[in-house]
């Protein structure tokens, strides 16, 4: 023990406090007090070396080792083809022609405001009459705000409207009619054919 440590002890001592220091501290491994030498006392085994197997066995898949003359008689293994193949297949080609993009209107709104209840029909109208000259997409800016923030909107209802190529021509905030939103699109450049039947 150093001189230093002996008259820190002794202070102790002299102030009645070295029922304090000792079970406040070094502890072994267990968690019982005691001095730190005291916890290395007992040094953990060695860990033995693993015993090569005999001659006359053979290590199996799993590790363990087997009669050598139980390993002949052992099939090999078959591996067995991917589940799913690691390159996708190449697209069927495709008689069809592509369909032309086609300009889009996103309305951004909630089910439960009173501009975004009156403008539901009008734009279900839309989608059903001019699905082949433009799309019209509803999003639900209460449930998934997400879009909301993406487009930039502050105001519920926003209507956007996009040409075929998705760049920005025009947007609209509050309450649209059905004839403004045609007559929006025919100021845009958009011509559009009467609605079938």
């Amino acid at each position: 023990m150093t001189l230093a440590t002996r008259s820190v002890l002794a202070l102790i001592a002299t102030l009645g406090l070295a029922a304090l220091f000792l079970s406040c501290g070094p502890r072994d491994h267990s968690g019982n007090p005691g001095t730190v030498a005291a916890a290395h006392r007992d040094p953990p085994p060695a860990p033995t070396p693993p015993t090569p197997p005999a001659a006359d066995t053979v290590e199996a898949d799993s590790g363990t080792t087997v009669p050598a003359a139980a390993a002949v008689d052992v099939p090999p293994r078959q591996i067995a083809a991917p589940a799913h193949p690691a390159v996708p297949s190449p697209p069927a080609p495709s008689h069809s022609p592509k369909p032309a993009a086609l300009p889009r209107l996103v309305d951004l709104g909630a089910d439960k405001c009173v501009p975004c209840k009156m403008m539901a029909p009008i734009l279900g109208e839309l989608k059903r009459d001019y699905a082949d000259q433009f799309g019209v997409e509803v999003i639900d800016v209460w449930k998934d705000s997400a879009p909301g923030r993406a487009y930039g909107i502050r105001v519920i209802p926003t209507q956007i409207f996009f040409d075929a190529s998705g760049k920005e021509l025009w947007r609209h905030e509050g309450f649209m009619g059905k004839e403004d939103i045609l007559k929006k699109w025919a100021e845009l450049g958009v011509t559009l054919r009467p609605p079938r039947g």
